[in-house]
């Protein structure tokens, strides 16, 4: 009898073991999750454009894009590494389970981390006049330097921001040189809300060309979300340690807050300076390193050209210089009404 016990007991012990020997392939299924069922498990809705890779994952708080093949998630302005990369099989997009548990956090964390998502109203501001030093920047055929004008309408700014109760600062208020790395480096330290870089332009080959133009940081010219957050998987694993804070990654491109606030401040100024009468031209995406690099909304604006004589005589009046001025700070001040009216709603 004991030895029939003993084999009945065998044998289901080594039962048990088979089906133990079947559970790596579940525990696998388990800590990943269909797109559509871990949306419905966390109140999570969801765009996923396949075309481009680019998943998205929303509700009122939260943002977190993700793409299959890495491993790394940006959550409202974070960086997270999920430890397994999300995967595409079968026309269906199967979420790490990990995401689960670092939501958890983040909706703990609810007001002092959803900051970085919920823009912060304006209050220090940093001017840029371009150039200076031993770098003249455009001269004009007359002789005027651009980074003497960059600089006089930049203090007539800074004025008029003050008077508005603005914190403002200057990265250069002499004729000294400062690299385009320190400039936005002193917008960093500073916590600036808003980064404007003030600049002339100049075309060699047309004397005619004249007019107020506005840049922004454009997506078309930056690198993209999935490229940025590839590249800190390729040196996480090479190195073992992310190499730069999310803050900093995002601030190598304009992320989706800040552009669309930069460009509503881009079209306010260039309405501005239409309403005082200015001859403005566009509102244009562009690379600039102070553009691409600025954690904050930042803009470049070229506040005319050096080689249109017409213009060129006008740039070198404080009359002119005061208005260029006065048409920036009317845009500002719209985008700090624009930015109230956000913080409000949410």
């Amino acid at each position: 009898m004991k030895a029939k016990l003993l084999l009945i007991s065998l044998s289901l012990l080594l039962g048990g073991c088979a089906s133990v020997g079947l559970r790596p392939t579940r525990i696998e299924e388990i800590s990943r999750v269909e797109l559509k069922d871990f949306c419905k498990r966390n109140n999570l809705k969801y765009t996923y454009q396949p075309f481009y890779e680019n998943i998205v994952l929303y509700d009122d708080s939260l943002k977190i894009e993700l793409k299959p093949g890495l491993s790394y998630v940006s959550i409202n302005g974070f960086v997270e590494n999920l430890h397994q990369k999300v995967s595409y099989e079968k026309g269906k997009v199967f979420i790490p389970g990990s995401l689960e548990d670092i939501l958890i956090k983040f909706r703990r964390r609810r007001i002092k981390d959803l900051s970085s998502f919920i823009p912060r109203e304006i209050k220090r501001i940093v001017i840029d006049p371009g150039h200076g030093g031993r770098d003249p920047g455009a001269i004009s055929p007359w002789g005027l330097k651009e980074k003497d004008v960059n600089l006089k309408i930049a203090k007539y700014l800074y004025s008029l921001l003050r008077k508005e109760g603005f914190r403002v600062y200057l990265t250069r208020n002499g004729d000294y040189f400062v690299s385009l790395k320190e400039r936005v480096s002193f917008a960093k330290k500073r916590k600036a809300d808003l980064f404007i870089s003030i600049h002339a332009n100049a075309n060699p080959y047309s004397s005619r060309l004249r007019g107020f133009e506005v840049y922004y940081g454009s997506l078309k010219f930056l690198d993209t979300q999935s490229k940025i957050l590839a590249t800190a998987e390729e040196l996480y694993k090479n190195n073992n340690t992310l190499p730069i804070s999310l803050k900093n990654i995002l601030g190598k491109m304009a992320y989706q807050e800040n552009r669309r606030r930069t460009r509503y401040l881009a079209s306010a100024i260039l309405d501005s300076a239409e309403k005082l009468g200015l001859f403005t031209n566009k509102v244009l995406g562009a690379p600039f390193y102070v553009l691409k690099y600025n954690i904050c909304p930042a803009l470049l604006i070229e506040v005319g050209y050096l080689t249109n004589r017409y213009e060129e005589k006008l740039l070198r009046t404080s009359l002119y210089q005061r208005q260029l001025a006065s048409a920036i700070l009317q845009g500002i001040l719209k985008l700090k009404n624009y930015t109230q009216r956000i913080i409000a709603e949410r």
